[in-house]
C-alpha cells in the first residue's frame, strides 16, 4: 500500500474517459484492492504492486496537464483498485483537486457508503459523488454507472445533482476501448453477460 510519505499506487491515469461519469473527464485508476469480489474485471489491479508507487503532486500535476489541452475537461473518477484502501494517499490526492478547483470528483468503491462515512466523513466534502458497494455477480443491471444492482451513487454537492441523475438514469451502451502504453483497455461499466467477451477483447496475446 501507499505509505505517509506523500505516494499512491496508481495504475493508468487517461483522457478522455467517456463512460465513468457524466461528460468528459480525467479517469485515475488506482492499484491494489483487498476485496477481491467473484468476477471482477480488473483482477490486475488488485495487487498491491510497489512498482506502480507515483508522488501524489505528480499523479495531479498529470491531471492538470489535460485540462490546458482541451476546454470541456473539469471533472475526474478515480476508480481501481480500491481507493479507500489507500485512503491517506487518495485523500491527499483529492485534497490537491479542491485547492485547484476541481470540485466534480466521482470515486468507485467496493465498501459500503454508511461505513466509508462513518470511518472517512471527508468524503462528503471532497467528492460530489461516489458509487459504493462490492460486485455482485448474478446482480446484472442495465444501469451505465453500476456493475451490479445493489450498488448505489450518493452525490454530496448539490450543483451536480441534476447532472449526475440524468447520467444515472442512462442505459448501458457501447464501452471505449483506448490504448494505455502497449496494452488495450476497455474502459466503462458493461453487462455482466457480456464479461467474457470484454475479457477476451482486451487480453494479451500469448
Amino acid at each position: 500500500m501507499s505509505d505517509r510519505s506523500g505516494t499512491i499506487l496508481v495504475h493508468m491515469v487517461h483522457f478522455p474517459v467517456l463512460t465513468l461519469g457524466p461528460g468528459r473527464r480525467v479517469g485515475v485508476w488506482l492499484r491494489g484492492c483487498s476485496i477481491h469480489c467473484e468476477g471482477c474485471l480488473s483482477e490486475e489491479l488488485w495487487s498491491f504492486d510497489p512498482a506502480c508507487a507515483r508522488g501524489v503532486d505528480d499523479v495531479a500535476r498529470e491531471v492538470y496537464g489535460f485540462f490546458g489541452r482541451d476546454v470541456s475537461p473539469s471533472s475526474v473518477t478515480i476508480s481501481g483498485g480500491e481507493p479507500f484502501d489507500q485512503w491517506e494517499a487518495t485523500r491527499a490526492l483529492l485534497e490537491r483537486f479542491a485547492s485547484s478547483g476541481i470540485r466534480d470528483v466521482l470515486v468507485y468503491t467496493g465498501y459500503d457508503i454508511a461505513d466509508l462515512l462513518c470511518r472517512h466523513g471527508e468524503i462528503a466534502s471532497l467528492a460530489a459523488a461516489v458509487v459504493d458497494a462490492p460486485f455482485k455477480l448474478g446482480e446484472d443491471t442495465e444501469a451505465v454507472w453500476k456493475g451490479s444492482e445493489n450498488q448505489t451513487l450518493s452525490v454530496f454537492k448539490p450543483e451536480f445533482e441534476n447532472v449526475y441523475d440524468e447520467w444515472a438514469r442512462s442505459a448501458k451502451g457501447a464501452l471505449q476501448v483506448a490504448v494505455s502504453g502497449n496494452r488495450v483497455v476497455s474502459i466503462g461499466i458493461p453487462r455482466q453477460s457480456d464479461a467474457a467477451a470484454i475479457r477476451a477483447l482486451v487480453a494479451p496475446e500469448s
